[in-house]
């Protein structure tokens, strides 16, 4: 039943994702314990690391892409170090938790930075980055943070 109930709120959530986002904009679920190999981005068959999802909403070829990150750490060497060019300057990433910064981590491991930015744009919701021994995100637009 527990299993029951976190797919109707996921499905809940997504119907509500959508409906909040505009046309153009790719929507990929994580989970730590998804899978990059086996997933397939949706809700019921989340990503595993931030670097797969990133390149899948890339190849997409949308105006931007949106990151829902369900609840749990993400530690992998996959989720860290993320050097991000966008072919269009005007491409916007979303970084956003399904659950809020305290169910929602991403942990560098003292191994660096979250995202290194060389052009267009990045947002992060309801996320807590911890351990960047470099900041979360580098870039000329953004400095260190």
């Amino acid at each position: 039943q527990t299993a029951r109930l976190r797919m109707g709120f996921l499905w809940l959530y997504s119907v509500a994702a959508l409906a909040s986002f505009t046309f153009g904009d790719t929507i990929l679920f994580l989970d730590p314990q998804g899978s990059d190999k086996l997933g397939d981005g949706t809700a019921s068959h989340p990503f595993a690391s931030l670097n797969h999802s990133i390149e899948v909403a890339l190849k997409a070829n949308d105006t931007s892409a949106t990151l829902l990150l369900l609840p749990g750490t993400y530690k992998s060497p996959l989720d860290r170090n993320l050097l991000l060019s966008f072919v269009d300057p005007s491409f916007v990433l979303n970084l956003s938790s399904t659950n809020g910064s305290q169910a929602t981590l991403v942990d560098i491991m003292q191994d660096g930075f979250l995202l290194t930015i060389d052009n267009g744009g990045v947002s992060l919701n309801g996320l807590t980055v911890k351990n960047a021994s470099e900041g979360a995100l580098l870039g000329e637009k953004y400095g260190i943070l």
